[in-house]
């Protein structure tokens, strides 16, 4: 079972993946199974982005419930 990643680990896969497609030194027999792992990391990105948004906005609320924030 492969370990989650954290944003930062699948962040920085991504920018490695897309720094290779740009240089195009990827065999096209390849290119599938990079693009599908480039698509993978954004999914995974993605889900933390949201995830770090939803905790912020409940922060935030309890803070001006509590009277602690405008």
């Amino acid at each position: 079972m492969e370990k989650e990643l954290t944003y930062t680990e699948a962040f920085g896969e991504l920018k490695e993946l897309v720094d290779t497609l740009e240089s195009n030194d990827v065999a096209i027999d390849l290119l599938e199974e990079k693009i599908t792992r480039a698509s993978v990391l954004i999914g995974i990105c993605r889900a933390k982005l949201l995830e770090i948004e939803d905790k912020s906005m409940q922060i935030i609320e309890k803070l001006k419930q509590a009277g602690l924030s405008d």
